[in-house]
């Protein structure tokens, strides 16, 4: 039997909780009610699970996830694709995103670089199976942990979720011409520098999604320019950030350190140019149809937005590009990727790779 740890819908929509709602609504349609999902105390339970066995605990947070789960999901093989798992399991797929609490602690509390390090140690040499996102990650998490790769399957982010949407105009005044960034406060993110240089150089930049959890980013470590060119919104619908993408000038996405760069193909599936740090996860999703500069040279995005903006024909061949690179990602087959290795106990490396 298949459980599903739904500890994610107590959060709010970031990354991780992006790549656990889409697999988990597919992995629902396959098995219906043949899958049991168990969700915390406070969670709440979207509509499109209601085809599925949902069971609520009587807990939240660690204490949800660290004891209840485990007892709770003992005749169940256990499906985790939204950030940490139960460390007592053994009979469990769990997916592990990235190592940038290994690479980049000083981004985070003190807390939760503690629980993380020792959560991904102990769960990677605990859990049946894992799951990662790109082969960079596969890799940083292999050396992190001292896990042998091979034990990895790569099952990527999808794009799909973002190109049958109806874009909706922000409620916001937006420029003719801009382009724009997506990213958190997190220091990796890289925004500062990037943005400020495209603002010096009088390019109007819309930065989404600028936040920072207290209980997951240390506080008073970035800070973005004040400048009638620079329109910070935070946080806005799918529908409003297609709308943005279909008619910026590029996605400009600067950020040090990914275990993928989901906004890269996000913003490719609608037609939207991708300038885009050079670091090696971006390289390996985003090939040869993104526009690559080294992200501790904010002068280089720069050279290449205004490239894009005095070469018609140049940003006409990298939407091209972008929309056929964006179209290899399918959430249908991230999900199929994970259903199968959980039920069949294997690794699915190898076939996912020929594919790519």
């Amino acid at each position: 039997m298949l459980a599903i740890n739904g500890k994610w819908l107590g959060h709010s929509l970031t990354g991780t909780e992006r790549y656990a709602t889409e697999v988990t609504k597919r992995i629902v349609a396959e098995m219906g009610c043949e899958v049991t999902v168990f969700v915390p105390k406070s969670a709440s339970v979207p509509s499109w699970l209601d085809s599925a066995t949902v069971i609520r605990s009587k807990f939240d947070g660690i204490v949800f996830e660290q004891f209840a789960l485990p007892l709770l999901s003992l005749r169940y093989h256990l499906i985790n694709i939204g950030g940490p798992a139960p460390v007592l399991k053994m009979r469990q797929t769990v997916t592990l995103f990235d190592a940038s609490v290994f690479r980049f602690p000083e981004t985070f509390t003190r807390s939760f670089v503690f629980f993380y390090q020792l959560m991904y140690k102990l769960v990677a040499q605990r859990a049946r199976n894992l799951v990662t996102i790109s082969d960079f990650s596969a890799n940083e998490i292999s050396d992190v942990t001292k896990i042998d790769g091979r034990r990895f399957t790569v099952a990527p982010c999808g794009s799909n979720h973002f190109s049958g949407l109806t874009a909706v105009k922000p409620k916001f005044e937006v420029p003719e011409f801009f382009v724009v960034c997506v990213g958190t406060l997190a220091a990796r993110k890289n925004l500062v520098p990037v943005v400020s240089a495209l603002v010096l150089a009088d390019i109007p930049t819309i930065v989404v999604g600028v936040a920072g959890i207290s209980s997951v980013f240390r506080s008073g470590q970035v800070g973005l320019v004040t400048d009638e060119l620079l329109t910070v919104p935070g946080r806005l619908r799918d529908e409003e950030i297609a709308w943005l993408y279909d008619r910026a000038l590029a996605l400009v996405f600067p950020s040090l350190y990914e275990g993928f760069g989901l906004p890269i193909i996000e913003a490719q599936i609608r037609g939207c140019p991708v300038v885009c740090s050079n670091r090696p996860a971006m390289r390996e999703v985003g090939r040869q149809s993104v526009e690559y500069f080294d992200p501790e040279s904010p002068g280089d995005a720069v050279d290449l937005v205004l490239e894009l903006q005095a070469n018609a024909v140049h940003r006409e061949e990298f939407i091209r590009v972008g929309k056929e690179n964006a179209a290899r990602f399918d959430w249908d087959q991230t999900a199929s990727d994970i259903l199968r290795v959980a039920q069949a106990n294997r690794p699915v490396n190898s076939d996912r790779r020929a594919r790519r």
